[in-house]
């Protein structure tokens, strides 16, 4: 091991890793983090379903006739550990400079360093938002975006029907202005109205999975691309240019969050999620983001690792890794996830 630094400076270093801004923690908004029994487990398993059962009521005295079974129709995904790591430079000048306040008992200014590892820091959770949404298919790794895509696109019962089991659930009205079928999706070319009835429709599509009567699942949640802000304060009509869709979202409680995302955008997603013509375009997800249906696995959060240091050729610089174990998306229920396709063009 390099003794590179006093022990003050790599605490004060830790404490800058440990604290990421909020703004490049885009996963850990929509999901809660489930980290692993240990930091040493290589592998996370859980299971994807859909719940059945019911219950039966009895009088005092009396007897069940047959005490049903809660069970759920799904299946079962194994996750490899994967590593998010880079590094920051320390110079040998910053090495010594910083060293000597530590001897001179003062507090050690990590600000000569500071934009690196904060950098270095962005990069990590920058990567972890990309395995939450678009996973990584050569790795195996299963994203928000694309999760029936990788599991295969199988279908469940409930209440007797048969349903996907799949987030997919393309946006198909094309009731806007366009020359072409797909530029008609577009939310930018279609009204306030036009654009509720999509959202509608999702919202929807996730309260009717119910078993008797009541919905397994609260789409509290819509994720919309950043870039689409303005279309949320369009207004209804010429005549109300206050009353917006936003104002009507918000008015009648149809979410608990609502968020504008780059990580739905067609830039952002690329071919993630496999191209055809209904979702080549941005994306919109209403979803139930309760710990019940998703939660994001780690082994461990970003961190350095000092004992790594390497020692850069031909000049006195070093390099310090900083690192992230994650299991990626645990998403429990697929069907709590509504995906609509082909909403604009990655343009305003």
């Amino acid at each position: 091991m390099i003794n590179l630094l006093p022990k003050e400076v790599f605490t004060a270093i830790d404490n800058m890793i440990k604290t990421p801004p909020r703004s490049v923690l885009t996963a850990r908004q929509i999901a809660k983090v489930r980290p692993a029994d240990s930091r040493f487990k290589d592998t996370l398993e859980f299971f994807y379903y859909t719940p059945k059962g019911s219950v039966e009521v009895y009088a005092a005295g009396g007897s069940a006739s047959e005490i049903p079974i809660v069970n759920g129709e799904g299946g079962k995904v194994n996750i490899t550990a994967h590593y998010l790591t880079n590094a920051y430079r320390v110079s040998e000048s910053e090495r010594d400079y910083l060293a000597e306040a530590v001897r001179q008992g003062r507090q050690p200014n990590i600000n000569i360093v500071q934009n690196r590892i904060l950098d270095a820091t962005s990069f990590i959770y920058r990567g972890e938002n990309s395995i939450f949404f678009k996973g990584d298919p050569k790795l195996g790794l299963k994203g928000l975006l694309n999760f029936s895509q990788l599991v295969g696109g199988t279908t469940i019962s409930i209440n007797s029907a048969q349903v996907p089991e799949t987030v997919v659930n393309p946006n198909s009205a094309s009731n806007g202005a366009g020359a072409l079928a797909h530029t008609r999706k577009w939310w930018k070319n279609k009204t306030a109205e036009e654009i509720l009835k999509d959202i509608l429709a999702g919202r929807d599509k996730i309260a009717s999975y119910e078993i008797n009567g009541i919905p397994l699942f609260d789409p509290n949640t819509l994720i919309v691309p950043k870039h689409l802000y303005s279309v949320f304060i369009k207004p209804f009509s010429s005549t109300a240019p206050d009353y917006t869709l936003m104002r009507y979202l918000q008015d009648n409680k149809l979410f608990q969050n609502i968020w504008f995302m780059h990580e739905v955008s067609k830039k952002y997603v690329g071919n993630a999620v496999t191209a055809t013509a209904n979702n080549q375009g941005d994306h919109f997800i209403i979803m139930d983001n309760s710990e019940k249906v998703l939660e994001y696995g780690i082994g461990y959060d970003a961190q350095q690792f000092p004992e790594e240091t390497q020692r850069e050729l031909n000049n006195g610089n070093y390099t310090i890794p900083v690192r992230m174990k994650t299991f990626g998306l645990c998403l429990y229920h697929p069907t709590a996830i509504y995906r609509g396709d082909n909403i604009g063009d990655g343009n305003p």
